[in-house]
């Protein structure tokens, strides 16, 4: 009988989404399974959008690429709910019905309610996991994160293997350096940095799976208010605010034409510029609302805005 996963994971730049791709398909590998795992980088920063995907199955795999219909979506950062960092939107654009979606959140009150009412009209189970503080208490590093991820995905659905994780671990930080792009291999040295020796990364890293594993919980959709409830439209399964598609938006009478917000953007041909009245313009139909414009802007003039088509 065939078994097949596929996973999507969206994070910030630094957050290990990448890395933790890897070491779930090198332990799927381990285990005797067919795996496929593609990075996805848009600009290459701390805090840019960034995606993974992961296919496990015990047949062949031919797919590549994007994951458009994952089984489970990992969210690394709530910034990919909250303030759409996310190549896919909405987040769970895709996500077949009865899915799981982890996130990490320290409790149900960090996860809003009007952006779980379109998980509920697909009957997704959603869970959380508090990876950040797991992370930071057993392993003394937020960069330990990613881990504390995949620990909770184990607690929910055992896609593989502890020992296959532990040998992931040890062959991706004490074998040769793995270069899937400079920020994450310079992330790699950062987090070695932080022990002694391979060893003590690798029993401290399982001992953050193994605490994810006990403290990943279900949300449970009872928690949504009346009033959250009441403001549903029913246009495939997005909030009254959901529905509508976010992007950065210029105010032209703070612009002043610096082009900060064009030399950061991490998509070419979103924000434009023009000359003759010396002002910036964003694409609303191709921005992806990362934020990243709205941060360097030194006037204030780009706020994240909510738009139909």
């Amino acid at each position: 009988m065939e078994e097949r996963f596929s996973i999507r994971m969206s994070g910030l730049g630094g957050q290990g989404v990448v890395t933790a791709a890897h070491l779930i398909g090198m332990a799927a590998s381990t285990d005797g399974k067919q795996t496929a795992v593609n990075p996805f980088f848009g600009a290459e920063k701390r805090l840019a959008p960034a995606e993974s995907y992961v296919r496990i199955s015990n047949m062949p795999i031919h797919e590549r690429g994007e994951v458009l219909y994952p089984d489970i979506i990992m969210i690394f950062h709530a910034h990919v709910v909250s303030m759409g960092k996310s190549y896919t939107m909405p987040f769970y654009d895709g996500l077949r019905p009865g899915g799981i979606v982890l996130i990490n959140a320290e409790g149900p009150h960090d996860i809003l309610p009007d952006d779980m009412l379109g998980l509920k009209k697909l009957n997704a189970k959603i869970y959380y996991v508090p990876a950040t503080k797991i992370a930071l208490d057993m392993a003394g590093t937020d960069l330990s994160s990613n881990l504390a991820m995949v620990g909770g995905l184990m607690g929910i659905v055992e896609l593989v293997s502890q020992n296959a994780l532990r040998a992931s671990i040890q062959e991706r930080f004490g074998g040769a350096k793995f270069i899937a792009s400079g920020t994450t291999a310079a992330l790699d040295d950062v987090l070695k940095s932080k022990f002694s020796k391979i060893s003590q990364l690798v029993e401290k890293n399982m001992e953050v799976i193994e605490a994810a594993m006990l403290q990943v919980k279900q949300y449970v959709y009872e928690d949504l208010s009346e009033e959250v409830s009441n403001s549903y439209i029913d246009n495939g399964g997005a909030s009254s605010k959901a529905a509508l598609i976010p992007s950065a938006r210029v105010n032209r009478d703070l612009c002043i034409g610096c082009k900060k917000c064009l030399m950061t953007c991490p998509d070419p041909n979103v924000i434009v510029y023009h000359k003759a009245i010396k002002k910036a313009e964003v694409v609303e139909i191709r921005c992806k609302a990362c934020g990243l414009c709205v941060a360097v802007c030194p006037k204030e003039a780009i706020k994240i805005d909510y738009h139909t088509n």
